[in-house]
């Protein structure tokens, strides 16, 4: 009879563990996680484009009328979104709201977010965020009365933390019905499984996506001085990625100015890019964005011994 048993509790403990697998590899939002969008004027036209920040350090500060402990669930969530975009995005708490970029303020009762164990409220001035304050609770109500309300459990109350966490860096709800909702982006989020997925973060990647920077130093006289030129002088990056290129010669000579022209010594110059004839004098920048595969040789036009090249794969 224990036998029987044992086999029974192995086939139960094998199915529940393949629905857990099949959650992980179905729960991750299917193509591009929505953001929070704006209409940008282009001339006569006009594009639809994300709302993100215009830095990625951010403040946040918490004020809260309930246990103390809740406040914690909040900066574990800050902290979680950190660790998993690899410092993307970082934090620091802050003891004054109006130095804070999101504000975070747990409440007795949710009044202005019926329904919801928490909301989220963007502010924003032509695509980038102002400020932003999340209002949170423990108490989960029915969506036209507040008469009815009962506790949250405080996994739960973690989950909204994490969710509405997600909002104040500019992601919006994934609502697919295809997805089971696991992923913490996902409009209703109840599972104990739910996680930040590799969409949410690639979604991030794309929309905070950290400058690949080429200084220009102290450029030789000519090819016979082994001096530092183009740093790095040569840089892998992916099809999409922009490259900046800026001058911190501080040699305080002629050879202060610089272009970033495509072409080698021998070659055709500025045939895929040009920063001009006009040369880069000190702190001026030059960006590409690179949207083909290949090898892209470049030097200064004033000093064609500056070489680097870009491999885009």
């Amino acid at each position: 009879m224990k036998t029987g048993i044992s086999i029974i509790l192995g086939i139960l403990s094998a199915f529940i563990f393949l629905i857990f697998l099949n959650q992980l590899a179905y729960g991750y939002a299917v193509g591009d996680v929505p953001c929070f969008t704006y209409f940008k004027d282009v001339g006569t036209n006009f594009s639809v484009e994300c709302i993100t920040w215009d830095h990625t350090h951010l403040t946040y500060h918490i004020t809260n009328e309930i246990e103390p402990e809740y406040s914690d669930y909040y900066r574990w969530a800050f902290g979680t979104w950190q660790y998993y975009t690899n410092d993307l995005i970082t934090f620091s708490e802050v003891s004054q709201a109006h130095n804070a970029n999101i504000q975070v303020k747990i409440l007795k009762e949710l009044e202005m977010c019926p329904g919801a164990l928490g909301c989220t409220e963007l502010q924003h001035n032509e695509g980038k965020f102002t400020n932003i304050y999340i209002y949170a609770s423990k108490k989960e109500c029915q969506y036209d009365t507040f008469t009815s309300c009962v506790d949250i459990p405080d996994r739960k109350f973690w989950l909204a933390a994490q969710h509405e966490v997600g909002h104040s860096v500019g992601l919006n709800h994934v609502q697919d019905n295809l997805i089971e909702p696991i992923d913490t982006m996902h409009f209703k989020v109840e599972s104990g499984l739910t996680i930040v997925s590799k969409d949410d973060l690639w979604k991030l990647q794309e929309m905070y996506k950290k400058p690949i920077m080429v200084e220009m130093k102290n450029a030789p006289y000519s090819m016979f001085e082994d001096k530092v030129q183009f740093v790095p002088d040569r840089i892998t990056v992916k099809v999409g990625d922009t490259i900046t290129w800026i001058n911190r010669d501080d040699t305080g000579l002629d050879r202060n100015p610089h272009t970033v022209t495509s072409g080698t010594p021998q070659g055709e110059w500025g045939v895929d890019f040009d920063s001009g004839n006009k040369a880069m004098q000190p702190d001026d920048s030059f960006s590409v964005t690179f949207d083909e595969k290949g090898e892209y040789s470049y030097l200064c036009r004033l000093h064609p011994w500056m070489l680097g090249k870009i491999i885009v794969s």
